[in-house]
């Protein structure tokens, strides 16, 4: 063990990082205690493998909560004979079942009963916290990779994440010199720079709790993003109607004065679309016969639309005005920056958006839909799509990204 820390705190803030029950400050402590100790360093990997198989003996844990019972005669009868035929040349004592431990017995014995007792303890730990509200099946954290070598070790082995991976509580994290990453937890976003050695999700989550100070600045879109999947259903808050033509950007409000106009298009079909100044009597910005996506800049070079306006935006099948969908959007005070083109920060820019108030679904939906595959299947991107969809009642796209979520189970 090292100098710097004491066998028992080690234990205490061991148990409660892997439990996720561990503060900033306690998550501090072990990780530059880890930093500096390899000896601790490779104590921490065993109780971290320990910690995940407790997945498997979770019914176990229970049993041991259960209240004292007298077996049944004929069932102490069949395990009598049983020891006995086991251990031929061993008295079995059944009156001391389950009495003290006697200091007569082998060393070996003790850290047997030991060790089944710790197990005991954390698995008790682990259910409760699980009880308390924490699915197992819900996301602890996602990982968005940008270049060079990222690593994940999950059970003893090593995998490259070149696009975004979710994480569980006991994975742990590698970046190589050049690697850069942004780790996405309920308390926010944090950009990882490497070199980094392994470091346990656990602990950088707990850090980005202190590095942010607050929650997920949108509740819903937390719930999107790190709750079960079954229980994603409740983000569609509004359904519109069958016969609209959905519209992903601009909707609500955008930071870009001259926006993707983007909407579900079919194939073979053109569109005819108008922007109209709701504060100007200025003639509206027209375009015939096009399909989605549009860029502003493209359809109407030199013009920009107005800081703080609001807006009214048209789009209809070419030629058949019954097929009209309207909406009004807005833009705001200050603009904000064009969206990246690198695929990762385009998704953490599409997360960004997401959690900002206000949420300006347009903006982050114009980045979500324009992923690549590697990046738009991801859990990450899918529950994005989920919450923003939702919000907008496009039930067609709500489903579709629920049925691709799903079947990553």
């Amino acid at each position: 063990m090292g100098t710097e820390m004491t066998e028992d705190e080690f234990d205490i803030l061991a148990a409660k990082v892997l439990a996720g029950e561990a503060t900033a400050d306690e998550a501090t402590r072990l990780q530059e205690a880890l930093a500096q100790d390899a000896e601790l360093r490779a104590e921490f990997a065993e109780l971290r493998a320990t910690w995940a198989a407790l997945k498997d003996v979770g019914p176990l844990a229970q049993a041991l909560n259960t209240p004292p019972a007298e077996p049944p005669p004929e069932r102490l009868r069949k395990w009598h004979a049983a020891v006995a035929r086991k251990r031929k040349h061993e008295e079995v004592d059944f009156a001391q079942v389950g009495a003290p431990v006697r200091k007569k017995l082998r060393v070996s014995q003790l850290c047997l009963a030991a060790a089944f007792l710790a197990t005991a303890i954390i698995a008790g730990v682990f259910l409760s916290h699980r009880s308390s509200g924490t699915a197992t099946s819900a996301p602890i954290a996602y990982l968005v990779a940008r270049k060079d070598t990222v690593e994940v070790r999950r059970d003893g082995k090593a995998t490259a994440v070149k696009s975004v991976t979710t994480l569980c509580v006991a994975d742990e994290i590698r970046l190589s010199p050049q690697a850069s990453a942004t780790l996405i937890t309920p308390n926010g976003a944090r950009p990882l720079q490497g070199p980094q050695e392994f470091v346990n999700v656990q602990v950088l989550s707990s850090a980005a709790a202190a590095t942010n100070g607050t929650e997920t600045k949108s509740r819903a879109a937390g719930t999107a993003l790190f709750q079960p999947s079954r229980q994603l259903l409740g983000l569609l808050v509004t359904m519109r109607s069958g016969q609209s033509i959905p519209v992903y950007s601009p909707v609500g409000f955008t930071a870009n004065l001259t926006p993707m106009i983007l909407w579900k298009s079919e194939p073979g079909k053109s569109y005819d679309l108008s922007i109209m100044d709701e504060f100007s009597t200025a003639a509206p910005l027209r375009r015939a016969g096009v399909v989605s996506p549009v860029e502003f800049t493209n359809a109407w070079p030199g013009r920009t639309l107005a800081k703080d306006g609001l807006y009214r935006l048209r789009i209809a099948e070419n030629g058949k005005p019954l097929t009209t969908t309207e909406l009004t959007f807005r833009t705001l005070p200050q603009p904000g920056e064009t969206l990246p083109a690198d695929p990762a920060d385009k998704l953490v820019a599409a997360y960004e958006i997401l959690t900002a108030n206000p949420s300006r679904l347009g903006d982050a939906l114009g980045a979500l839909v324009s992923l690549p595959p590697e990046f738009a299947d991801s859990d990450l991107a899918l529950r994005l799509k989920l919450f923003a969809f939702g919000q907008l009642g496009y039930q067609e796209d709500f489903e579709s990204a629920a049925a691709r979520l799903e079947a990553r189970r």
